[in-house]
């Protein structure tokens, strides 16, 4: 191994140590079990979805006290936001002038 692969292999060890013993502050230690799959789920599905959505997320779980945060709650949460910017979408996409157009055979040439 060189120098300054093991450099790079030591920070990367420095940085999973720091992770681990912030989890186990939080009462989730992963050595242990008290991190559960959803919860390492919730984590990666977050960081792959835009911060847009995750700020909708905090703020929606913040204003809901009832809803649990985990992962079930943020799928479904995902699923009604693409229904809403479906509707919004297809909204933008209509217009609505409230005259409608209809062909007459009234001047025909």
């Amino acid at each position: 191994m060189t120098e300054s692969s093991l450099t790079g292999l030591r920070k990367l060890y420095d940085k999973l140590m720091l992770h681990f013993r912030a989890l186990r502050a939080m009462g989730k230690d992963p050595v242990n079990g008290q991190l559960t799959t959803a919860e390492i789920f919730l984590a990666l599905i977050q960081r792959a979805m835009p911060s847009e959505l995750n700020k909708k997320w905090e703020n929606f779980i913040k204003s809901n006290i009832s809803t649990p945060a985990n992962l079930e709650s943020f799928l479904e949460f995902v699923r009604k936001q693409i229904e809403i910017e479906k509707k919004v979408t297809f909204t933008k996409g209509t217009k609505s002038t409230g005259v409608e157009k209809c062909p007459t055979t009234l001047h025909e040439n």
